[in-house]
């Protein structure tokens, strides 16, 4: 409420220099930083692993420590693929985490790396993202399903799909608090990507095949 919000893209600046993260922190005096900011595309990820260190564990790293400096709260926004993913039932905060992947591997380093940096965090792992800005899978199905008319999606995998808009409203519940630590932020219901796909379609009311 009554809150100046600023918003910063890639392009204002490199979250791995230093000197960039520290100064924009310093000079913005803020209250909350909340890091949205990751190399989220998984295969990508697996070729470009130093791109992927960079953007998920070491930016986190830069910007943990300038927030511990500025006396600033930080919310990190982290994944579900810092586990195995072999699970057969939700997975808590307090599981043991086994990425599998460049991506979970990176992304569970900068977890560390803010545990490590500053002593007001909050961790938010989130799973199968969607919203209205961006590229995610509900846009991806709405195109592909209306250009051609029909789409092949995978049903061997589950998981949580999330609106970014209830992952916003939740980080604001949260770091409002000084309840610092891990959290698990997904939507209810389980689903496999085939039934998500059917759903988007269905909802969308395009006459394809799922």
């Amino acid at each position: 409420k009554n809150a100046d919000v600023t918003g910063v893209d890639l392009d204002d600046f490199d979250l791995s220099d230093k000197a960039a993260v520290t100064e924009h922190i310093e000079k913005g005096g803020f209250d909350l930083v909340i890091n949205c900011a990751a190399f989220t595309n998984v295969n990508a990820c697996e070729t470009s692993v130093e791109a992927a260190y960079k953007a998920n564990a070491i930016a986190p790293m830069y910007l943990a420590a300038a927030c511990e400096k500025s006396g600033a709260k930080l919310v990190h926004i982290s994944t579900d693929y810092v586990f195995s993913g072999e699970a057969l039932e939700p997975y808590r905060e307090y599981d043991v985490t086994d990425p599998q992947s460049v991506y979970g591997k990176t992304k569970l380093a900068g977890e560390s790396f803010v545990r490590e940096n500053c002593s007001r965090y909050f961790i938010m792992r989130t799973s199968w993202l969607y919203g209205y800005i961006g590229n995610n899978f509900v846009k991806t199905v709405m195109k592909i399903t209306k250009e051609k008319g029909a789409i092949k999606v995978v049903d061997d995998q589950v998981g949580n799909p999330t609106s970014a808009v209830d992952v916003a409203h939740h980080i604001l519940l949260v770091a409002a608090t000084e309840s610092y630590g891990l959290y698990h932020c997904t939507n209810n219901g389980i689903c496999s990507w085939y039934d998500f796909a059917c759903e988007i379609v269905r909802l969308a009311k395009i006459d394809a095949k799922v």
